[in-house]
């Protein structure tokens, strides 16, 4: 399982030193939803998800932070 940050106005992923990215595979992996979440917190983001990636999309899931995100 992978748990990665999700912009939801701009679908990119967070990625770290790169800042954001479109793509998944380039984003930063977060060691688990706590972690995620703790920088979310930190980082004072807005409008972002956690998606937790499984390697089916059909099992993907995703828990957003606010209103904005669908």
């Amino acid at each position: 399982m992978k748990v990665l940050i999700q912009n939801c106005k701009t679908h990119e992923y967070y990625a770290g030193e790169e800042g954001w990215v479109r793509e998944k595979e380039r984003a930063k992996v977060f060691p688990s939803s706590i972690a995620a979440l703790s920088f979310i917190a930190e980082e004072r983001l807005e409008d972002v998800q956690i998606k937790f990636i499984f390697g089916d999309p059909k099992f993907d899931m995703v828990i957003s932070k606010s209103e904005g995100c669908p």
